[in-house]
């Protein structure tokens, strides 16, 4: 807010008699301020008004925007400032803040006795801002409240002044709201310059946790990570082949560890003077047939090698790929080999009848000659184990990994990192926190707590978008209590807009939301009543009915509501609806009303989905 200047003009040279007006200059020349309070005291926010250079009196901010928007160019909004000013009230008399201190008597040419502050009488000693007490006869110096330290107070740059022994020290009181998340919001103020409203900060935080934002380090997984570096290192320097078999569930850091070795290979090659490997990786979700594989990586090595890219059987990819793995021809003379480092992330799409696939995958390291490193990725942690037992007798079997779920500190902690990059505070600390807890019971996959955040900040901005579409937000800032010395929330003063608590339960609510409850209760009612009814049947030892069963209890179940009942055929068609999604189970017969229905989800699915309605709610308790 820009700074004006202000000069005091008193009530008898203004000449009305129920107020002080202010001349403004600077931008604001030509306006004036009007305090209108009660005599001898402290005006209000709402014993303010600006007079225009035309006479017109605005006592708000409503106010405000409309002649401004009605006369374009004669001023902005932020250079009016609506703190009430410790220099003067309608009466000349100081504030009491200001008349405790040498500031404050400074102000008045009046140096009367009746203006001095009395002695007290020695009483217990008063507690100073920062809750420390003073000497017995010793008077605290209160906080001036004049319009500069008010500035520094919403700066976030000095928050109390003590006195003592006569020299000045400045120290930062603590602040006593009773609310650890709003102590947050008030250091934001200082600290950063987040404005949801903005579409570059909104982008700039989404693009720190997105997940193709590839951090720096790979927190909380040093054990795996050290024994996957190793692995490939030793690899690749020593030009050594070998496999290794890295599972965990979806999200803890696997393909994430990948990234970095293939960053971390080429450094390798080129400090023990080799060539650098050949890197190829394969995301086996992509093929139509597991025997594919075979043929992209044939294809991802004639991009590097300038061959002819011809199609071929996959018996033939796969004899190619082994003439590929065990080339003598590059070993002449003793020159070291040409290393193939083969990434097959989600492996488990390669499960076939007789496993063939993974067998040929896992046999590459083990020819004679091979230049082959293979790295298989999975979330199926017994997937060697179970699918194939027969890799020991083959002696191929490779190095398991396991990277376990991500816990609630440590996706706290990498949550923490990512936001780090950011120059501003966007998310509460209980926020977080919950966000981790959350994700951590339910899974442990970090990918779900940066979708949860990102969603919780596209609540946000929808939030902070509405409220300017409704006319504005007011600039958060501090108030001093007069009486207390203490830092106090303004009751017309909002906080600083953070993704709080309620956005990310909200989120939270929105990920983990079963799409089975989603869809009951998107249904119309005469289909809920259908699932109401068929629950309400199949509770009583009942695992199937005939339609027309259903059809008398959805009869019964309209007449105890008072509700008209759907004729038979529209009846039918209703079934057959709930059918399609997957809700209900038809049977086949010859005749329709014959044919067997069966609950197809589960009845405390139903139940839930529908307690939030008073109506079902009673109905099925």
């Amino acid at each position: 807010m820009a700074s004006t200047g202000v000069v005091l003009a008193s009530a008898d040279l203004v000449g009305p008699t129920d107020g002080v007006f202010e001349e403004l200059t600077g931008p604001l020349k030509g306006w004036k301020r009007k305090l209108s309070g009660k005599k001898g005291g402290t005006p209000r926010k709402k014993d303010m008004a600006f007079v225009s250079p035309d006479g017109e009196e605005i006592s708000n901010k409503w106010q405000l925007d409309k002649y401004l928007k009605s006369h374009p160019g004669v001023a902005v909004a932020s250079d009016f400032e609506w703190v009430v000013s410790a220099a003067a009230t309608p009466s000349g008399t100081p504030r009491r803040s200001a008349r405790l201190t040498p500031k404050g008597r400074s102000f008045t040419e009046d140096t009367d006795e009746e203006m001095q502050p009395k002695e007290r009488p020695l009483k217990r000693a008063r507690r100073c801002l920062n809750g420390i007490g003073k000497k017995d006869g010793e008077l605290p110096e209160m906080v001036n409240a004049s319009t500069q330290d008010d500035e520094e107070i919403a700066n976030g740059k000095k928050l109390s002044k003590i006195k003592e022994n006569g020299n000045d020290m400045e120290k930062a009181t603590l602040l006593r709201s009773g609310s650890d998340s709003y102590n947050l919001q008030l250091n934001s103020i200082n600290s950063s310059s987040w404005d949801p409203a903005e579409s570059s900060h909104i982008l700039a935080v989404k693009k720190a946790l997105h997940l193709s934002a590839i951090p720096s380090s790979v927190l909380c997984r040093d054990v795996e990570q050290a024994k996957v570096i190793e692995f490939c290192k030793s690899s690749i320097v020593q030009q050594v082949p070998g496999s290794i078999y890295v599972c965990g569930c979806p999200g803890t850091g696997k393909s994430l560890t990948m990234e970095q070795v293939k960053l971390l290979s080429v450094s390798w090659a080129a400090e023990a003077n080799l060539s650098p490997p050949d890197i190829v990786s394969v995301n086996c979700t992509t093929l139509t047939d597991p025997r594919n594989i075979y043929q992209k990586v044939l294809q991802s090595l004639k991009q590097k090698e300038a061959s002819d890219d011809v199609v071929k059987s996959w018996s033939l990819c796969l004899k190619e790929l082994r003439q590929r793995v065990c080339d003598t021809s590059r070993k002449s003379g003793g020159s070291p080999r040409h290393m193939l480092l083969l990434i097959v992330d989600e492996m488990d799409y390669l499960i076939t009848r007789n496993q063939e696939v993974l067998y040929d995958l896992f046999q590459l390291p083990t020819y004679p000659n091979s230049c082959c490193i293979l790295i298989g990725i999975a979330n199926a942690i017994d997937l060697t184990d179970r699918f194939l037992p027969k890799l020991r007798s083959l002696n191929c079997r490779p190095d398991v990994i396991t990277y376990p779920a991500y816990t609630k500190d440590q996706i706290s902690t990498v949550l923490t990192q990512r936001l780090k990059g950011v120059p501003f505070t966007v998310f509460q600390t209980a926020s977080v926190e919950l966000c981790a807890r959350k994700v951590a019971a339910a899974s442990g996959d970090m990918r779900k707590a940066l979708h949860v955040c990102r969603s919780a900040l596209d609540i946000l901005e929808t939030e902070v978008r509405a409220e300017l579409d409704k006319g504005g937000i007011d600039t958060p800032s501090l108030n001093v209590s007069e009486s207390s010395g203490s830092v106090q929330r303004s009751s017309s003063i909002k906080p600083p807009h953070l993704v709080r608590i309620d956005h990310m339960a909200k989120a939270l609510a929105r990920t983990f939301r079963s799409p089975v409850v989603e869809t009951i209760q998107n249904l119309p009612q005469h289909q809920q009543m259908v699932l109401c009814s068929a629950v309400r049947l199949f509770r009583r030892a009942k695992k199937d009915a005939t339609l027309v069963q259903l059809n008398k209890a959805y009869l019964d179940f309209c007449k105890s509501s008072s509700i008209p009942a759907l004729a038979g055929s529209e009846f039918s068609s209703i079934c057959r609806v709930l059918s399609d999604q997957a809700l209900l189970k038809l049977g086949e017969s010859r005749e329709d009303r014959l044919r067997r229905v069966t609950l197809q989800v589960n009845q405390d699915d139903v139940v839930f989905a529908l307690q939030g309605v008073r109506f079902f709610r009673n109905s099925l308790s």
